[in-house]
């Protein structure tokens, strides 16, 4: 096999760096796009082979630039900060890592949920502040236990969640274009509904559906409106599929009751916007995936298909429609 050159695009402090030393394959040099001055980063890449990203957005002018590029590897599902057109015209293949950060993501949801339903961050200012607020939150206060968890998409991630919540003792509703086998439903004792009968029924709201066209502002206020007034909302998905402004008129009425928001319409959210004003709104950076756990796990899946795709031809998990390695001198 050749010796082929692998690009990670995203920052890599010294941890990630160490991880990635550890499962670098053999036959194949690893660089680091944010380790390179500009005279580097232009002399490397027409030399690069693979590209490894998580949210880097790779463009149509690094694209033309890599012109040894054979295949585009994510660290994640998502896509959005791909040039895809650019990459179809190409020729480039990209792929992705399906189920590397599920388990993060999970429990991140969870801590949100915990979270909103307990008041934790109205506690811990409160003390921190001098003060004792033993019973100050308690009649607003509520546990998982008893409650219903709704989902709208009910794959892998939205599984994961189930899993973990249902040792808490919620009750699983959900909807997908594409009903769950029987096995599934009865492993999670989840009841399949209508997606407004998911809305009005659930305590518990969240997403977990691809960001795609047909999907943009999927919750939006004729939806909002179906929700109980103490329902609360978990997004860890994608932003575009709650509608911001809509949500946040929902927040401020007493629509509904809170909302704690990771992924954002458009990000990174690089100002104060009226959302982070509210007091039931926990807001976070699209740090659901972040644990050093999932980069490990997904950086070895990534790599694993990098090798696969130099040996075989014939990588998995591939999204555009070039399927095979790009094929270069």
């Amino acid at each position: 096999m050749k010796e082929r050159n692998i690009l990670y695009m995203d920052k890599a402090p010294d941890a990630y760096v160490e991880v990635l030393e550890k499962v670098k394959p053999e036959g194949f040099n690893l660089w680091y796009w944010d380790k390179m001055t500009e005279e580097e980063r232009e002399e490397k890449l027409p030399q690069v082979h693979y590209t490894i990203n998580t949210t880097f957005r790779i463009k149509r002018e690094l694209m033309e630039k890599a012109t040894s590029l054979r295949m585009i590897q994510r660290t994640g599902v998502g896509i959005n900060n791909i040039d895809m057109d650019c990459a179809n015209e190409l020729n480039i293949p990209v792929a992705i890592v399906p189920r590397g950060n599920g388990v993060a993501v999970a429990e991140f949801e969870i801590l949100q949920m915990l979270a909103l339903l307990r008041n934790l961050r109205e506690l811990e200012a409160d003390t921190k502040a001098g003060l004792w607020p033993n019973f100050k939150y308690r009649d607003v206060s509520y546990e998982l236990d008893g409650k219903t968890l709704g989902f709208i998409g009910f794959g892998y991630i939205a599984r994961e969640v189930a899993r973990r919540a249902l040792a808490f003792g919620v009750k699983v509703i959900y909807f997908d274009l594409v009903r769950a086998p029987e096995e599934v439903e009865k492993e999670f004792n989840a009841t399949y509904m209508s997606k407004e009968d998911v809305l009005r029924n659930c305590d518990i709201f969240c997403i977990m559906v691809p960001l795609v066209p047909e999907n943009r502002n999927m919750i939006a206020m004729n939806e909002l409106k179906l929700m109980k007034k103490n329902a609360i909302i978990c997004n860890c998905d994608r932003g575009y599929l709650i509608n911001e402004d809509d949500l946040y008129t929902a927040l401020t009425t007493g629509m509904i009751a809170g909302a704690a928001i990771d992924t954002w319409a458009d990000e990174p959210v690089d100002r104060v916007i009226p959302m982070f004003q509210l007091k039931n709104v926990i807001a976070t950076p699209h740090a659901s995936p972040g644990t050093i756990d999932t980069f490990r796990k997904c950086v070895t899946q990534a790599l694993d298909n990098i090798v696969r795709a130099e040996s075989t031809g014939d990588p998995i998990d591939i999204r555009g429609t070039a399927k095979k390695p790009r094929e270069v001198d």
